[in-house]
């Protein structure tokens, strides 16, 4: 499947929802933000293998949570969701099972779904902000073997160390190059 991300695009859902959170430091209150949007978000006993979903009751959006999911899944599982509702990818139902996250943001021949990878870049620059990952890393070094500073970070951001690392990863701050999203 080829397709073209669309940076632009991408930054500018990125920025209006976080122009809602209106923060300057983590954690983003992804359920707030849905709640300014006036999405309701429902927490439900899926089978374990359902991270997210999106439905509409007439035309309104509904997110879906599983509830026998982690704190740190169901807030990536909400800001995938905010994702796929300000990108207008869906209009019916939407089940989310897992959550494409891209280390290279200039690959456009991938074997997944684009919207699924699309919503997993917002939904990581919505939880993680590049600006304000930079500004907690301004003047620090990254230890490989120093598990309790990412877990620190990962906790400041609620979401898991593994998250924060691919996160990391994705805006090129283990070397301290500045990225857009």
């Amino acid at each position: 499947m080829n397709w073209k991300i669309n940076h632009a695009r991408l930054q500018k859902a990125i920025e209006r929802l976080l122009s809602l959170a209106q923060v300057s430091e983590p954690p983003v209150p992804v359920e707030q933000v849905a709640q300014l949007r006036g999405i309701p978000v429902r927490s439900v006993s899926y089978e374990i293998t359902v991270s997210g979903l999106l439905l509409w009751e007439g035309s309104q959006p509904v997110i879906g949570i599983n509830a026998l999911h982690n704190t740190f899944q169901q807030r990536f599982a909400i800001a995938h969701e905010l994702a796929h509702i300000e990108l207008r990818h869906h209009t019916g139902i939407h089940i989310d099972r897992n959550f494409p996250f891209p280390l290279d943001l200039q690959q456009s021949s991938l074997k997944i779904d684009p919207t699924g990878f699309e919503a997993s870049i917002v939904a990581a620059g919505f939880l993680m902000p590049a600006a304000m990952l930079a500004a907690d890393l301004k003047e620090k070094s990254l230890d490989y073997l120093d598990e309790t500073f990412i877990h620190s970070l990962a906790q400041r951001y609620e979401v898991s160390a593994h998250t924060m690392l691919l996160r990391l990863a994705q805006v090129h701050l283990f070397s301290h190059a500045s990225s857009f999203l």
